[in-house]
């Protein structure tokens, strides 16, 4: 994935207020999403126990993890990032950043399970409330939500914006949008045959006497 930015979507963030530090956490974080959810493919075995489940989890867990150790050890100006109560975020200037691996193919936010992921919504929906008559200030939260299957073994999609709902966006801007060919569904192998099947019965061969033999000439 490019390091810059779509400029539509740049311009939609824009538009919006969003601050330019937003702009330089998006460009560190989504080349490791991309790592992350192409490297999580590609483990994926089903037949070793994985699902969908522990994938989204993998993608999420290690995705923020990853970010938070970039962003710690190049320390960019007004980019930090914050651990409350088992969570985490990026604080971009004056914007805290959430990760989720949790879009599907529309790219709706899906902020719904758990604790954390109500209470962001709140947050977010206490802010459109003072923007009611005007936006006077930069958004204080913001989420990307993204989007990976096992199936494609890679990231798919990339939304950002501010929810203000359980899958509505307020605004949003989409950053990476890479259709997948749904793999052909194939024909399951049938299952080996069990060793103690019932067998058909063996073909009888019958001998003629030696004195039957002798009649015949």
């Amino acid at each position: 994935m490019p390091t810059s930015l779509p400029p539509e979507a740049v311009q939609e963030l824009r538009d919006n207020l969003v601050p330019e530090e937003v702009f330089r956490a998006l460009e560190m974080a989504l080349p490791i999403i991309e790592r992350v959810c192409g490297r999580a493919g590609m483990d994926f075995d089903e037949e070793e126990g994985d699902d969908a489940n522990l994938f989204g989890q993998q993608c999420s867990r290690r995705g923020r993890n990853l970010i938070a150790r970039e962003v710690e050890a190049i320390k960019p100006t007004n980019i930090t990032v914050e651990r409350p109560r088992n969570t985490l975020y990026v604080q971009a200037g004056p914007t805290r950043i959430y990760f989720w691996a949790a879009g599907d193919d529309a790219g709706s936010p899906r902020l719904r399970g758990g604790k954390t992921k109500p209470e962001i919504l709140d947050h977010c929906v206490r802010q459109l409330e003072l923007w009611q008559e005007a936006r006077t200030g930069p958004p204080a939260y913001l989420v990307v939500a993204y989007r990976a299957t096992p199936s494609s073994r890679r990231l798919e999609k990339v939304v950002v914006g501010l929810p203000k709902d359980v899958d509505q966006w307020d605004f949003a801007a989409t950053i990476y949008d890479r259709p997948v060919d749904k793999p052909a569904k194939t024909r399951k192998p049938m299952p080996s045959e069990r060793f103690d099947r019932a067998q058909p019965p063996a073909p009888v061969i019958q001998l003629k006497s030696h004195r039957d033999k002798k009649s015949e000439k």
